[in-house]
């Protein structure tokens, strides 16, 4: 057997504590290692669970453009941009150089040749054809009465059925059925009723989520790797081809139907509106002579890109929006008096009365802005350029525009980029402010402007008025159908703690020389305030702010050293009050009484002991109590603060940190899909679980409690099992 030699042990050991270094030190600067062979590779992995805002802090310390190296011979080289110069030449000024490229076109195969992947003369013809069919005023009013029908009869009963019986309801899901019914009855003709009170599963609507999944790894993955994948069908990549299939059998269904019905109707309208694909096959080829209506792989691909393109990206942004209203209530009264001012109920549904809605508009502009449906761009040069900013550009490089950072940059949209504030899109005159596509890239720019910018627009109006004009939104933090209705990074720093009476006093003994020189006088963290070891028996009390090491009583936090007859002793603090709260750790925490929103010395919260709180850590340190808050980092309440009846249970870190999981953790999901509940989660082990059945809280924690040693595939069998037996 071979045996290994101390130096090979010694350099070994020395590679790695140098990669565990930088991979490991201060995130400033990570991006920018270019190592040997994976050159920047570790630190796009590292920072992978928060790309998007550490997309943010690299442009904006790298002047709006960042080159990244990938690993060589990988393909992973890219230029990344939200230079608004760079995306105003690439997307419009030097329009015939940028195109989507062949690399795009592999990565996005599942469309096939549709107007989204496609280029050059074949492009324009879908685009002037497509362009021709959505601006007519036929389709313009069946897209009307197709939305306002299905809010009618889909949106409003089900919301009105969870108003009723005051349960969570996962918004997120609700837009996505409801955006997917629209565009498939726009699209096909054929209403898949996805949105009902049941929440059926949709087989498309499935596949379409899991394409989205295995593409977005396609762009992070080497190209061997995923390619790898799909040949051996395995991963993200099995999904994608079961998506695939099911794509081909359900548009197959489609373009079958369809063609039977124009040939009972011998093409003749009957006088109602066309949708989408009846146009499309009755296209006039001596015009458009590029298009081929008569291939149903034609008619397939382009029929999924506009479902694709019209479900995901306006369901996100409503998604995103409501959100955002959560946050800012201010924005939600201004809203609801700019719908009675305009009064639609007396004026009617015209495409010119929504327009009024000066407000709203620029509103969802502003969650667009922060939160674009689609987050990247990606273009690759026929022929190398150079760029506004100096970067030179090979042909066939690829080019990525992170539309999320865009809406973040200071030097692009001032120094409150971050914040929310539609006031920004209003004028001076009260009217609607245009910004450049190329500032605003929401819905594309230059040539490939969105085609139906002007439908979703309205379309989210529609949706927004008519739930802000009958209901109350609030955030919750929720899962059902594994989709949680807040979404966010999760915290790594929250926690379920009980309100606890003040701490009772430690006994010491052996003190016989009182401390009164230290009186009144400041002391800091780690100040050694008695020495226990060599003095004779004498008992004092410890109050807030001091605790026992051995033979030295130290302070904690810092403040003023106060006594009071005739033996007890605490540090007193710029927190004049607090709540002293139980986290499961080694000692109490602090709550100061200002720490909630809008938190006043006449406004202070009354809890009662035992009271359980979801709360957020801000402040800990070795030897001092760590400080809690009621508040995210912006001061609003968000999720934090009481959590109301439901059901308390104690588990360990491990199992905690699977259920954080979330979306993905298996448990939660196999549940979600059949029960309805509410979920809070702390990483001290703390879950609580609400229901309107106490029955559902009692099965979700059971199944919980026993999933922590279970796989996940091991999980989904257990909880089916669980609602089998309970069922039966």
């Amino acid at each position: 057997m071979a045996s290994i030699s101390l130096l090979q042990v010694s350099v070994a050991t020395l590679c790695f504590l140098i990669l565990h270094y930088f991979l490991f030190k201060k995130p400033h600067g990570r991006f920018r290692r270019n190592w040997p062979v994976l050159r920047m590779l570790p630190a796009l992995l590292k920072a992978l669970h928060r790309i998007y805002d550490y997309s943010v802090k690299i442009l904006e310390t790298s002047d709006l453009t960042f080159p990244f190296k990938g690993p060589r011979f990988a393909g992973m080289d890219m230029l990344i941009t939200v230079d608004p110069a760079n995306i105003h030449h690439i997307m419009s000024s030097s329009f015939s150089n940028y195109i989507k490229g062949p690399e795009f076109q592999d990565v996005f195969d599942v469309l096939g040749d549709s107007f989204i992947t496609t280029d050059s003369e074949l492009w324009k013809n879908m685009r002037k054809s497509y362009q021709a069919i959505l601006h007519t005023q036929e389709f313009q009013r069946f897209s009307m009465s197709t939305m306002t029908s299905k809010l009618k009869d889909g949106l409003v009963p089900l919301l009105n059925h969870f108003a009723e019986e005051g349960t969570t309801l996962d918004l997120q899901g609700v837009f996505g059925r409801f955006t997917f019914d629209t565009i498939c009855i726009l699209v096909t003709g054929s209403d898949p009723r996805s949105l009902s009170i049941k929440m059926p599963e949709d087989e498309f609507a499935k596949a379409l989520d899991d394409v989205g999944e295995a593409i977005l790894y396609r762009h992070v993955k080497p190209r061997f790797l995923w390619k790898l994948q799909n040949w051996m069908r395995f991963g993200q990549e099995k999904k994608l081809i079961e998506a695939n299939a099911t794509f081909d059998r359900v548009c197959a269904k489609y373009i079958s139907a369809k063609r039977e019905e124009i040939k009972r109707s011998q093409g003749v309208s009957n006088g109602e509106s066309e949708d989408l694909l009846t146009s499309i096959i009755k296209i006039d080829t001596t015009k458009y002579n590029l298009l081929n209506p008569s291939d149903d792989k034609f008619l397939r691909d382009n029929i999924l890109a506009f479902i694709l393109a019209g479900r995901d990206t306006t369901a996100t942004a409503l998604s995103w929006f409501f959100w955002l209203l959560s946050e800012n209530p201010q924005v939600v009264a201004k809203i609801r008096q700019e719908i009675i001012n305009t009064d639609l109920s007396r004026t009617g549904n015209g495409q010119e009365n929504w327009d009024k809605l000066v407000y709203l508009h620029g509103a969802l502009c502003e969650a667009m802005r922060l939160y674009p449906p689609v987050s990247f761009g990606r273009k690759s040069p026929i022929k190398s350029d150079v760029l506004p900013s100096g970067h030179k550009v090979n042909a066939n490089s690829k080019i990525i525009i992170c539309l999320y950072a865009l809406g973040r940059m200071r030097a692009v949209w001032g120094e409150d980029a971050s914040q929310f504030k539609p006031e920004r899109w209003i004028t001076e005159n009260g009217g609607i402010k245009h910004e450049p596509s190329y500032k605003f890239l929401s819905f594309n720019a230059g040539p490939r402007t969105c085609l139906g910018k002007h439908l979703a627009m309205t379309q989210m109006k529609i949706v927004a008025v008519e739930i802000l004009r009958n209901y109350d939104i609030k955030k919750r933090l929720c899962f059902r159908n594994r989709v949680p209705i807040v979404v966010k990074e999760q915290a790594l720093t929250e926690v379920l703690g009980f309100l606890s009476p003040k701490p009772t006093s430690l006994m010491a003994t052996k003190v016989s020389v009182s401390p009164t020189s230290l009186i009144d006088q400041i002391v800091v963290p780690g100040d050694v305030v008695f020495d226990l070891s060599n003095m004779t028996n004498q008992t004092i009390k410890l109050g807030s702010g001091l605790r026992q090491d051995n033979d030295a009583i130290s302070a904690m936090r810092a403040g003023k050293l106060s006594y009071c007859k005739p033996n007890k002793y605490w540090v007193e603090s710029s927190h004049k009050r607090n709540f002293w709260v139980d986290i499961k750790g080694p000692q109490l925490a602090l709550l100061p009484v200002l720490a909630f929103e809008g938190g006043t010395r006449r406004n202070i919260p009354k809890f009662e002991a035992s009271t359980l709180l979801y709360l957020r850590v801000v402040k800990t340190n070795t030897g001092m109590n760590p400080e809690l808050s009621c508040t995210d980092a912006s001061g609003k309440a968000a999720l934090f603060g009481p959590l109301r009846d439901g059901f308390m249970f104690e588990t360990s870190t491990g199992l905690s940190r699977m259920l954080l999981s979330s979306p993905t953790c298996p448990v939660i999901e196999a549940l979600g899909k059949k029960l309805s509940f509410e979920i809070a989660v702390g990483l001290n082990g703390r879950v609580w679980v609400n229901s309107a059945a106490p029955r559902t809280v009692i099965i979700v924690a059971n199944a919980m409690m026993n999933s922590e040693s279970l796989s996940g595939t091991q999980q989904r069998i257990m909880v089916e099992k669980l609602l089998a037996k309970i069922s039966d």
